[in-house]
């Protein structure tokens, strides 16, 4: 798509947004929790989306980084390697 005589990546830009989605969602559930900003917790993130999970693992410092999480815990995997979840659950 063209913007102001520029080519715009649609799908860089949706995959930007549900970034930045998710850095919010991290950061709220801190707040929620009243996690210390100083706390470094560990993330993992279950992704569908091929594109979203490997900027998420090119981005991890930075998403460590906008999210106090600690940077050596920041973990992305498939969704489809989670197996299945219990009936009970």
């Amino acid at each position: 798509m063209k913007a102001c005589g520029q080519i715009r990546d649609m799908e860089a830009e949706r995959c930007f947004t549900r970034m930045c989605t998710l850095t919010s969602q991290v950061r709220n559930t801190r707040a929620e929790y009243n996690i210390p900003p100083k706390e470094r917790v560990p993330l993992a993130f279950w992704c569908g989306d091929k594109q979203l999970s490997e900027a998420l693992q090119t981005e991890r410092l930075a998403v460590a980084w906008l999210t106090r999480s600690d940077p050596e815990k920041v973990e992305v995997h498939p969704f489809d390697s989670r197996g299945a979840v219990p009936a009970e659950v």
